[in-house]
């Protein structure tokens, strides 16, 4: 296989796919938690005992809100993407510079701040999913 800039971008695109799919499917299962976590709380009836709440969070999920989970996801994949370009291009960078500290010190802060923009990326979106679940609202609002 050759590697030439098409192959490169192909790869990078696949990579962006990846985190993508991966963050979809994350956030799919902790919308349907939080809203099967809200239909029992709101809804359960004594005779039902909750029967039905995670089937019932499933079609919430796909008939009203895919949307807006995958806005959510999408967020965290551009954060994984950004993360994941950094480190490739670290090791490239570290080969060359080993002995600067600088450089060093530099990657080390720039690793740490993507690493937390991630994290509060994933917070977010979490939170904004089961505020969805409960008010009903778009993805930036219920983030809000």
């Amino acid at each position: 296989m050759r590697w030439d800039e098409i192959t490169h971008a192909a790869f990078f695109y696949d990579v962006f796919g990846l985190f993508w799919i991966n963050a979809f499917i994350i956030g799919v299962c902790q919308f349907i938690i939080g809203a099967s976590a809200c239909i029992w709380y709101f809804d359960v009836a004594g005779d039902t005992e909750g029967k039905g709440t995670v089937g019932k969070a499933w079609g919430w999920a796909f008939r009203y809100h895919l949307g807006s989970i995958a806005f959510g996801s999408f967020l965290i994949a551009v954060c994984q993407m950004m993360r994941f370009l950094f480190e490739y291009y670290r090791k490239k960078i570290g080969a060359a510079n080993q002995d600067n500290k600088v450089v060093k010190v530099l990657t080390c802060l720039t690793r740490y701040l993507l690493w937390l923009m991630d994290k509060c990326a994933k917070f977010i979106s979490k939170t904004a999913y089961i505020q969805i679940a409960l008010t009903n609202n778009w993805f930036f609002k219920s983030a809000w």
